[in-house]
């Protein structure tokens, strides 16, 4: 029977024999296709390197750590799992994740409530967890010394006329770590944003901004959060009378003039504002500073809401008498 058979298929016509076996080949395909879309339970390995800002610590760690799971996923996920089982999954861990080793201050695990967190980090979205055979993760993350230095934003900001900037740009973070060598570390007072242009602006402008790590060292923050208050001013004008502020018991003075002219900017719509709500005059503290006898005229007391303010003339004459 067999020999008749094969005799049967020996007399086909070559293009007979070419549409068999496609045909096999494509039955074939569609069986493994179907068989690989369906769900089973497996072991899969993965092996992780983790990385993160823990404060003191290399943001790396010396070693990697194998997790294992027993979960249920399609066919196609199990075979590309077992080829690339051996090919490292590099994963970002929150320092608020890890526990740290009562023994060990450089050693940091993992627990499974941890490790549950981070499934869709290592590609575990579309695996079912049935349960972790690995029950906890072990990272050595080396200790490094480090440095805390404020953020100094670089800003360019310029507004509409009758439009100002209200204080200093502010950051947050407003300081960060500096890892490093002690020398590198001993050069570096502060850490720049990269350029933060605010043009023609006329309300508050916020956003994120880079930061200018310094060559061959790291930043525990790579960016930060800017703001920069402006308000809408009204300028107007004051003179007042100066007086002398810590002149010694029994000194008299003159100074010439007895009055300036403070200029100052308030919020718009701007409320009413008298003299009687400025004091101002020179300080007699601030002779061993200077060089001659012109004191710089300062602002002893001012009224709540005032953006900014200068005096015309910005010194005077100042005078000592018995």
């Amino acid at each position: 029977m067999l020999r008749n058979l094969i005799k049967r298929f020996g007399n086909r016509e070559r293009r007979d024999w070419q549409v068999l076996l496609l045909s096999l080949l494509l039955a074939f395909f569609i069986w493994l296709i179907y068989n690989l879309s369906g769900e089973y339970s497996a072991f899969l390995e993965y092996d992780l390197v983790a990385r993160s800002d823990i404060r003191g610590h290399s943001d790396r760690p010396v070693s990697s750590a194998t997790l294992i799971i027993r979960g249920k996923t399609n066919g196609f996920n199990i075979i590309r799992r077992r080829l690339y089982k051996s090919v490292p999954i590099e994963i970002e861990v929150s320092p608020s994740l890890w526990k740290q080793s009562a023994d060990d201050d450089e050693l940091y695990y993992l627990t499974e409530d941890a490790m549950r967190e981070l499934m869709p980090s290592v590609g575990l979205s579309n695996v079912e967890l049935e349960y972790f055979v690995t029950s906890r993760l072990e990272f050595r993350f080396p200790k490094e010394e480090y440095k805390k230095v404020p953020v100094i934003p670089n800003a360019m900001v310029t507004c509409r006329p009758q439009y100002m900037q209200v204080g200093e740009v502010a950051v947050e973070p407003d300081s960060v770590l500096v890892y490093g060598t002690s020398q590198q570390l001993s050069a570096i007072e502060y850490v720049n944003t990269e350029a933060i242009y605010a043009e023609d602006i006329m309300a508050n402008k916020e956003g994120v901004s880079s930061l200018m790590s310094p060559r061959g060292l790291r930043l525990s923050d790579k960016m930060v959060h800017y703001i920069i208050n402006v308000s809408r001013y009204v300028e107007l004008r004051e003179e007042v009378d100066l007086t002398v502020k810590n002149l010694p018991a029994g000194e008299n003075s003159i100074l010439l003039p007895s009055r300036s002219t403070i200029v100052y900017r308030v919020p718009f719509p701007s409320h009413s504002i008298g003299e009687s709500d400025f004091s101002a005059g020179i300080d007699y503290n601030d002779m061993s500073r200077m060089s001659g006898f012109e004191m710089p005229v300062r602002l002893f007391s001012a009224p709540d809401g005032i953006l900014s303010y200068r005096f015309e003339p910005p010194v005077v004459d100042f005078i000592e008498h018995e």
